[in-house]
């Protein structure tokens, strides 16, 4: 729980009350979400990028 609580802190700044108010799904697929974005980012693929819509 302290890795997630770091992870969302770090990367979106919530408070740690504001994460721990989270369900632990909806703070799982927070970090998921990151996740998949960072390794969009980092990709060596130029033609990879980042789909935002629903």
């Amino acid at each position: 729980m302290y890795a997630e609580i770091a992870f969302l802190a770090y990367h979106f700044h919530w408070s740690y009350g504001e994460i721990l108010a989270m369900e632990h799904a909806e703070r799982r697929r927070w970090c998921g979400e990151i996740s998949k974005i960072n390794q969009t980012m980092n990709s060596d693929d130029p033609h990879k990028s980042l789909n935002l819509g629903a």
